[in-house]
């Protein structure tokens, strides 16, 4: 079963998209429904959000943990202990999306995770390895472009998110919760 990961900022479209590929009969398991459905149904998600925030409202606690790291480092805390209930035996009709008991569907908000997505039949078909490496992959990238023109080697969804991911890849510390603080006009 072929599976395809729709990604964005904001307001980027991803809905849009959903709503094509739906009237086109494909079969759409949204990952935002289904944390939001978590994050509803979870009494032990409403308690301790009510407890420590004293709000269920998404927007707010991001608010308030976005705007103080030791909340936010709380909230964090209480969301690994939380891995259990994110697994796909938690919704309903996961099997017909092809994943298993113990597939992992959703973390709750305030997490988030950098994929990298590779076409493992395409560069089979090149002769190339999946690069491990950045350097492999700009290596590889004008092989791919002569072979596949209209292909995008890279994409990413931010350019915020590129910048944190390659400082913590490269060890580049930018910015810290203690010592000196850096402000970045992105």
């Amino acid at each position: 079963m072929l599976k395809i990961a729709i990604t964005g900022n904001i307001a980027s479209g991803k809905s849009l998209f959903e709503k094509f590929l739906k009237d086109k009969g494909f079969k759409v398991l949204c990952l935002d429904n289904v944390t939001h459905s978590l994050y509803e149904n979870s009494p032990r998600l409403r308690e301790f959000l009510l407890k420590k925030f004293n709000t269920v409202n998404r927007i707010e606690v991001a608010d308030i943990v976005f705007n103080n790291s030791i909340l936010k480092k709380e909230l964090e805390d209480f969301i690994s202990g939380y891995y259990e209930e994110g697994k796909a035996t938690n919704f309903s009709d996961y099997e017909s999306f092809g994943y298993t008991d113990d597939s992992m569907l959703t973390l709750p908000f305030v997490k988030s995770t950098e994929l990298l997505y590779y076409n493992a039949d395409a560069l089979k078909k090149l002769g190339l390895k999946v690069p491990e490496t950045w350097d492999e992959l700009w290596a590889q990238a004008p092989t791919i472009k002569e072979f596949y023109p209209k292909a995008t080697v890279l994409g990413y969804d931010s350019e915020a998110n590129w910048f944190i991911t390659m400082c913590e890849q490269n060890g580049w510390g930018y910015t810290s919760a203690q010592g000196n603080h850096f402000q970045f006009n992105s």
